[in-house]
C-alpha cells in the first residue's frame, strides 16, 4: 500500500478533452466539454475519446499517414514508435506474437488485448486469448496503445490494450486505391479498396491477398485472403450507426525449429545418432515439413453512438461471428522435440471452433459539483463464447483427418460492470478513480478421451470467479503543453481452457487455481513544449502474482515476479527546429520535415517466489531501443529505422538452449510519387545489413529471423 499511496499522490496534468467521435467524416456532434485552457498532447490519446477516459493513463497514439507505407504487416516497423512493445517475428505470418515488459509468453499474444476499431481480435479473451488475425496495415490509419489502466477500460488481458484504428473513408463520393507489391521469396501482395461519402452515408470496402514461400527451406509458405466492408450512417445530427463485416482465411506452413545441440551428446543407448536440424549448418532448414495451420474467421460488428444532450452520450457496440482453427502436426517419432527432424508416421490434428457474441454499452455524463466540472462514465460488457475442441489422430504424416481421440465442449459467459470518474480538482489537476468487476463462468466437459485410462471418468470442470479491479490515475499540468501523469491499476489473466483441463496425458490441475493478478504503478512526464519536440518518459513497477504454470504434471499457481524499469520516447522535427532557430517557417514548408525519433525501454524483471526463483521471466530483455529518421513532404517519404534488442530467454527456466542473443536490425522504406499524383512507387529493404538473429525460441527449437529481403510495388489512386 505504501507504493500505491506514493503513486496516487503524484500530481499530474490534464490532457485535452476530445469527446467521443467516430474518426470518419460521418459523425455525431461532440458533447460540449466544460473545461478551460485545454491542451492536445501529440503521441498521447486525449483525456476523453470514444466514451472512454484516458486521463492519467500512459498511452501512445501513432499516425501512419506521415510514414512510408509498410508491406506484409512487418510489426517491427509498425510499432517502431511505441516503446517497450516486443514483437517476436513469426516467419509465416500465421499470427501475431507480442509481449510487453516481460508479462507472459508472447506466443499468439496471449497476454495482450488486441483490438480493431475497439472490437476484440483475441479469439476468446478469457479461455483462449490467441490472436490469429490482424487487419492489413494498408487499412489502418493509426495505432493506439494503452498501458496500466487498460484492464479498467476493457477487462483482460494484463499487458495492455493495442487498438488498430481504421483509415477514415474518403470525403469524395467515391475513390479507388490499388496497391500491388512483389518481393523476395515469391512475395505477392495486393490491396484493393473503394470508399466514399454521399450525404449522410460513408462506405468502405477492401480485398487483400498476400502469399509468399517464406525463408525456410520447406513448409514456410503462406497465403492470406481478407475482405472487409464498412458502412456508417448518420441518422440525425445526434446518432451515428456503424456496421462492418470481416471475412478472412489463411493457410500457413509451420517449419519447426532448429538447434545448436551437439548430436554426439544425444546418442541413444543403441548407438543411434538423432537427426537434428543444425543451426550452424543451415539456420533456415526445416525440421517439420508437414505441419500446417489454417484459420477461417467471419465477424460482423455494429456500433451506435447517440448524443443524449450536450452533456451526455451513449455508445452501444455488438459483435459476433465464427472462427475455426485447424492444425495438423506430424508426430515427433524418434528424434528430440527441440530441433529434431520429425520422423513420425502419424500426425495429430486439432480443430477448435469459436462462436462468439459480445456487447459493450457505455454511458458518458458531464456533471457539475464539488467546485468543478467533471466527467463520469459507466458501462457493461457481455461476452458469450461456445468453443468445442476435437483432436484426431491421422494415419499418415500428411493426413487431413483421422480417428477422433478427444472431444471437449467448452464455453464462457462473462459479464463486467465498470465505472470511472474524471474529477477536475482545478484547471491544472485531475484525479480519475476507476473500478471494474468481472464475473466469469467457464464450463468445460470431456465428451470423449481415448488417450486416458479407460477406467477413469471423463473430466469436467465448471468454474465461476469474481475479479474486482481498482485503479487511480492523476494528471497535473506543468505548462500549457507539458504534463505529469501517474497511474496505479490492477489487471488480471483469466484461467484458460488449457489450464482448467490440461490436454497432456496424466496432467492434473490444482483444486484452488486462481486467476493471475497484475498491479502496475507508473508515473511520468510527457508533452510537446515546442513545435519541434515531443517526449514521454516514465518509470514503472509491476507485480505479476499467482502465475499459472507446471510443476511436474500438475498445473498450479507457481509464483510471483516483479518488473521494474523506465520508458523514454522522443521525437525531434529537425527542419522545424532549424526554422525555430532562424525565426522562419520557410525551410520545413519548402523542403518538408525530417523527423528523428528514439524509443528506449529499460527493464529488470525476476521471479521472487516459486520454482523459477531469481530467474528472469521469458521474453524480458533488459533493453529495447528503436531509433530512426523519417523524411516526408507532399511528394516523397523515406524512413530508415533500427531495432536493438538485448539478449533474453524464451522460457522461465532460463535454459541455455532457449537463450536468445542480442541483435540489431535496420530497415529502409520509401514511397515515391510518379509524374502523376495518382500513382506512386513503394519499396523497401528489410534487415538491410543482413543481421543474423533469432526471431524467437519455441518448444520445437530456434526460429531464425528473416535475412535481408526486398519488395517493390505501385499504388494507383482515383
Amino acid at each position: 500500500m505504501n507504493k500505491l499511496a506514493i503513486v496516487l499522490s503524484i500530481l499530474i496534468s490534464s490532457s485535452s478533452l476530445v469527446m467521443a467521435q467516430d474518426p470518419e467524416l460521418v459523425q455525431v456532434a461532440p458533447i460540449e466539454i466544460k473545461a478551460s485552457n485545454l491542451i492536445n498532447l501529440e503521441r498521447a490519446l486525449p483525456e476523453i475519446s470514444d466514451d472512454k477516459i484516458y486521463a492519467g493513463k500512459k498511452t501512445t497514439a501513432v499516425e501512419l499517414k506521415d510514414t512510408p507505407q509498410i508491406t506484409t504487416n512487418n510489426y517491427r516497423q509498425i510499432f517502431s514508435q511505441i516503446p517497450g512493445l516486443l514483437t517476436s517475428e513469426v516467419g509465416n505470418e500465421s499470427h501475431s506474437s507480442f509481449s510487453y515488459r516481460g508479462i507472459g509468453d508472447p506466443h499468439e499474444s496471449f497476454n495482450l488485448l488486441v483490438l480493431g476499431d475497439g472490437f476484440p481480435l483475441n479469439t476468446d479473451p478469457y479461455g483462449y486469448p490467441a490472436v490469429y488475425f490482424t487487419p492489413p496495415i494498408e487499412s489502418i490509419g493509426s495505432i493506439e496503445f494503452v498501458r496500466g489502466g487498460a484492464a479498467l477500460l476493457y477487462g483482460p488481458l494484463p499487458a495492455g490494450a493495442l487498438n488498430y484504428q481504421s483509415t477514415p473513408a474518403s470525403k469524395e463520393p467515391w475513390s479507388f486505391w490499388s496497391k500491388q507489391v512483389t518481393g523476395s521469396r515469391n512475395l505477392y501482395s495486393t490491396f484493393n479498396s473503394i470508399s466514399g461519402t454521399k450525404d449522410n452515408v460513408s462506405y468502405q470496402g477492401y480485398f487483400h491477398h498476400r502469399h509468399a514461400d517464406g525463408f525456410r527451406s520447406d513448409n514456410s509458405d503462406y497465403q492470406i485472403n481478407n475482405g472487409n466492408i464498412k458502412v456508417r450512417i448518420a441518422t440525425s445530427d445526434m446518432t451515428t450507426l456503424r456496421f462492418s463485416l470481416d471475412a478472412y482465411n489463411s493457410d500457413h506452413g509451420e517449419a519447426g525449429g532448429v538447434t545448436k545441440a551437439d548430436p554426439s551428446a544425444l546418442i541413444s543407448e543403441d548407438g543411434v545418432v538423432p537427426a537434428l536440424a543444425q543451426y550452424d549448418n543451415d539456420r533456415f532448414q526445416s525440421s517439420r515439413v508437414n505441419d500446417r495451420l489454417r484459420i477461417e474467421r467471419y465477424v460482423p460488428t455494429l456500433r451506435v453512438n447517440h448524443r443524449i444532450s450536450s452533456d451526455a452520450s451513449v455508445q452501444v457496440s455488438a459483435w459476433g461471428g465464427y472462427l475455426r482453427r485447424y492444425s495438423r502436426r506430424q508426430s515427433q517419432g524418434s528424434t528430440p522435440a527441440f530441433g529434431g527432424i520429425a520422423d513420425g508416421t502419424t500426425n495429430d490434428i486439432a480443430i477448435q471452433e469459436f462462436s462468439t457474441f459480445g456487447s459493450d454499452e457505455r454511458l458518458l455524463q458531464n456533471w457539475s459539483g464539488l467546485g468543478g466540472e467533471h466527467t463520469f462514465t459507466v458501462g457493461h460488457l457481455f461476452t458469450g463464447i461456445d468453443s468445442p475442441l476435437t483432436q484426431q489422430k491421422g494415419s499418415t504424416a500428411v493426413s487431413d483427418a483421422g480417428e477422433i481421440q478427444k472431444k471437449i465442449s467448452r464455453g464462457t459467459i462473462a459479464n463486467s460492470l465498470f465505472a470511472e470518474n474524471l474529477f477536475r480538482v482545478s484547471d491544472d489537476f485531475s484525479i480519475t478513480p476507476g473500478v471494474r468487476l468481472e464475473s466469469i463462468y467457464q464450463d468445460i466437459e470431456e465428451e470423449k478421451n481415448l488417450s486416458a485410462d479407460p477406467a477413469a471418468p471423463l473430466r469436467s470442470d465448471s468454474n465461476h470467479v469474481l475479479v474486482p479491479l481498482l485503479g487511480l490515475g492523476s494528471a497535473y499540468r506543468l505548462t500549457s503543453s507539458v504534463e505529469l501523469y501517474g497511474n496505479a491499476s490492477q489487471a488480471y489473466r483469466p484461467i484458460t481452457y488449457a489450464d482448467a483441463i490440461p490436454l497432456g496425458v496424466g496432467d492434473t490441475i490444482s483444486e484452488d487455481l486462481d486467476p493471475t493478478h497484475v498491479t502496475t504503478y507508473e508515473t511520468g512526464i510527457r508533452g510537446n513544449p515546442t513545435n519541434w519536440i515531443n517526449f514521454d518518459s516514465s518509470v514503472f513497477y509491476i507485480t505479476f502474482e499467482d502465475q499459472v504454470g507446471r510443476v511436474g504434471t500438475s498445473i498450479q499457481n507457481v509464483g510471483k515476479s516483479t518488473h521494474q524499469g523506465a520508458d523514454f520516447s522522443t521525437t525531434f522535427g529537425i527542419m522545424s527546429l532549424i526554422d525555430d532557430l532562424r525565426g522562419s517557417s520557410s525551410l520545413s514548408a519548402e523542403l518538408g520535415e525530417l523527423s528523428f525519433y528514439n524509443n528506449l525501454s529499460l527493464l529488470h524483471a525476476e521471479f521472487t517466489t516459486g520454482p523459477a526463483l531469481n530467474n528472469t521471466p521469458q521474453y524480458a530483455p533488459n533493453y529495447i531501443y528503436r531509433t530512426g529518421l523519417i523524411y516526408f513532404n507532399d511528394d516523397f517519404k523515406l524512413q530508415f529505422l533500427g531495432s536493438f534488442i538485448a539478449d533474453h530467454f524464451g522460457d522461465d527456466g532460463n535454459s541455455q538452449e532457449r537463450e536468445i542473443p542480442s541483435y540489431k536490425v535496420w530497415d529502409l522504406l520509401t514511397e515515391i510519387p510518379l509524374s502523376t499524383t495518382k500513382c506512386s512507387l513503394v519499396a523497401g529493404i528489410n534487415n538491410i545489413f543482413d543481421e543474423e538473429y533469432y526471431s524467437r525460441v519455441r518448444s520445437t527449437g530456434i526460429e531464425a529471423g528473416n535475412p535481408r529481403n526486398y519488395y517493390a510495388g505501385v499504388n494507383i489512386r482515383f
